[in-house]
C-alpha cells in the first residue's frame, strides 16, 4: 500500500473536523477514534443521517479532505456528536443574526428547542424577566410584576 501523506487543512470543513478531533477529546483525554465517532453517531444520531450509517472511513476522509463537499446531514451528525453548533461549519450563519431578532425571541426559541412544554417556556421567561427587573433595581410585587406596573 502506498504511503499516504496528510493533506494541509486548506478548506473550512477539513480545518473544523480536524479541530474537533484535536479539541473535543475522548473522556480518557485522547482523540476519538474514527470507529468510536461512527459508532456513537450511528447509535445516537442515525436519525440525522436518514438511517444511513456513518462509516469510520468516511469520517477519516472528511478529516483528510478526501471528501470535498460533505452532506449537510453528515455535518449535523458530527456537530451533534461533538456538541458544537452547526455554525462551526457555516460561520456565515452567525452573520444572519438580524438586529430585529430580540434577545427575548432568541430565548423563547432556545427554550422551545430544549423540548420544554409551552407552559414551562412561558414560566421560565417570566422568571427570567423578573430576575432582570430585580437586577435593574425595579422593586417587584410579591404576586409578580413590577410595583409600578398597571394592574
Amino acid at each position: 500500500m502506498p504511503k499516504r501523506t496528510a493533506r494541509v487543512p486548506d478548506d473550512l470543513v477539513v480545518r473544523v473536523v480536524d479541530e474537533l478531533f484535536r479539541t473535543q477529546l475522548h473522556p480518557e483525554g485522547r482523540e476519538w477514534r474514527y470507529s468510536e465517532v461512527a459508532a456513537a453517531v450511528n447509535s445516537r444520531y442515525l436519525h440525522l443521517l436518514d438511517g444511513n450509517p456513518l462509516h469510520p472511513t468516511h469520517v477519516s476522509k472528511l478529516r483528510l479532505g478526501d471528501i470535498r463537499e460533505p452532506g449537510r446531514r453528515t455535518l449535523l451528525a458530527l456537530c451533534a456528536f461533538f456538541q458544537v453548533p452547526i455554525t462551526r461549519f457555516f460561520p456565515e450563519l452567525d452573520a444572519l443574526n438580524e438586529p430585529g431578532i430580540t434577545p427575548a425571541a432568541q430565548l423563547h426559541h432556545a427554550l422551545q428547542r430544549a423540548g420544554l412544554s409551552p407552559a414551562m417556556v412561558n414560566h421560565l421567561q417570566r422568571l427570567i424577566r423578573e430576575i432582570q427587573l430585580l437586577q435593574d433595581g425595579i422593586p417587584m410585587d410579591p404576586l409578580g410584576g413590577p410595583l409600578d406596573a398597571p394592574r
